[in-house]
């Protein structure tokens, strides 16, 4: 696992949330594509290919039944580009029904770092030791977590893998 301050390496993939309200007002989502045109230059600088693994029901447990994948990829289809580009591969969006398959998924794409809002992600007993824990934190909720880096923005990521 790379420690703060040294290099990240060359064509690692780096996976990142998808944890926003993918029917968030159209303000929030503007927010998102900058920020999200924030993390595409940091992997681009990095040499790092990005993904989105994120866990959500197929379906809402109350309320109007409607998909919630297909929901949250049209989300990323609409609001994660940047004059026209795709900020992120399609066949790199994975939403996936559970945490553990989350995990599992993590596991598959071998992520040299993993961004999420969730501490129970990374203090799962299967989650990849190899992989760089980044507790994506803007509003300040969570107390520090041994083993765990705390960002509140995106150019705090970029701040932490510059060390």
């Amino acid at each position: 696992m790379a420690e703060v301050g040294h290099q990240v390496p060359q064509n690692a993939p780096l996976a990142l949330i998808a944890s926003p309200d993918f029917g968030q007002a159209e303000t929030d989502a503007r927010r998102a594509e900058i920020d999200w045109e924030h993390a595409r230059r940091i992997a681009e600088r990095y040499r790092l290919d990005l993904a989105i693994v994120s866990h959500k029901t197929r379906h809402p447990f109350i309320g109007p039944q409607y998909d919630l994948h297909r929901a949250a990829r049209e989300w990323v289809d609409h609001h994660l580009v940047n004059d026209g580009d795709r900020l992120i591969d399609p066949a790199q969006v994975y939403f996936e029904l559970t945490k553990d398959a989350k995990i599992r998924r993590i596991h598959e794409l071998a992520c040299d770092c993993f961004i999420d809002d969730l501490p129970e992600i990374f203090l799962a007993e299967k989650f990849p030791a190899s992989t760089r824990r980044f507790l994506f934190d803007p509003d300040a909720h969570h107390p520090p977590i041994s083993g765990i880096d705390t960002v509140h923005s995106w150019k705090d990521f970029q701040k932490t893998l510059e060390g």
